[in-house]
């Protein structure tokens, strides 16, 4: 059940970075979302997603990839604490 919700998550977030690096319309109605430009941020949410995935492939494979999805997931939050840290209040919208 937990690797399902893994798996909602993480396409939920590169489906959100994906329409961000874009600059989806589909965003605009909250700008707060939008971080058009943030390539950083933008790196981590994907990484988070994809570590979050990587648990329901483990599962469909079964393959043991928790060192890898420790791995990624780790990078993917630095690397969005360091985009947040370095543009704490920026506008949205580049």
């Amino acid at each position: 059940m937990l690797t399902y919700l893994g798996l909602i998550v993480g396409l939920v977030l590169i489906v959100y970075a994906v329409l961000s690096y874009t600059g989806s319309s589909l965003l605009a109605s909250v700008p707060v979302l939008v971080r058009k430009g943030d390539n950083l941020w933008l790196a981590g949410i994907v990484l988070v997603g994809i570590a979050a995935l990587l648990g329901w492939v483990g599962l469909v494979l079964g393959a043991d990839l928790r060192l890898w999805r420790i791995i990624l997931a780790l990078v993917g939050l630095v690397l969005a604490i360091v985009a947040w840290v370095m543009r704490p209040n920026a506008s949205p919208n580049p």
